[in-house]
């Protein structure tokens, strides 16, 4: 998974729930780390937004790129907030 940049499709597309895959989120002055526990693949016409009370996330991409009849879902689980750290300008 990516480290440090942005995800591509690819980066979602090759996402396995296993003990290295995880994803972070930088808002305000913390980071949230998810940890990646389910992927699965739907018709487009099978997806639908719900809450599932709890705090994870999903990733949604269109798939295959070009075609986008299916669409990659990458659910994780919040595992830890800890401080963003802080980057040093140039």
């Amino acid at each position: 998974m990516a480290k440090g940049r942005r995800l591509s499709r690819t980066d979602i597309a090759n996402a396995r729930p296993h003990n290295d895959c995880t994803i972070n989120l930088d808002a305000d002055d913390e980071r949230y780390v998810y940890q990646v526990y389910r992927t699965e693949v739907l018709h487009q016409s099978e997806l639908a937004v719900t809450d599932s009370g709890l705090h994870d996330i999903t990733l949604v991409v269109c798939w295959p790129q070009y075609v986008y009849s299916e669409r990659i879902l990458v659910t994780a689980a919040l595992v830890d907030v800890v401080g963003r750290p802080t980057q040093k300008r140039t």
